[in-house]
């Protein structure tokens, strides 16, 4: 049986969003942190832009209006 570890998977998707959202002109996936690769970046960001929550332009990923909005807004914890 797979054992999931979704406390940190949920820190580093808030990790990347929060590093989306600090930079205006976009993020290219080579300017994470060594930390933080690629290949997950893209993971979480690919369901983002199929949603049209983020947008590639010239391989930077770019995050939407309501992207910026929805995380600023504190959540309710259930």
């Amino acid at each position: 049986m797979e054992r999931r570890d979704y406390q940190s998977r949920a820190a580093r998707v808030q990790t990347l969003l929060e590093l989306l959202n600090s930079h205006v002109d976009g993020l290219d996936l080579a300017e994470l942190p060594p930390a933080f690769p690629g290949t997950v970046a893209a993971r979480i960001l690919k369901p983002l832009a199929i949603r049209g929550l983020v947008k590639v332009t010239q391989d930077r990923w770019i995050p939407s209006p309501a992207l910026l909005v929805g995380v600023r807004l504190p959540l309710r914890e259930e």
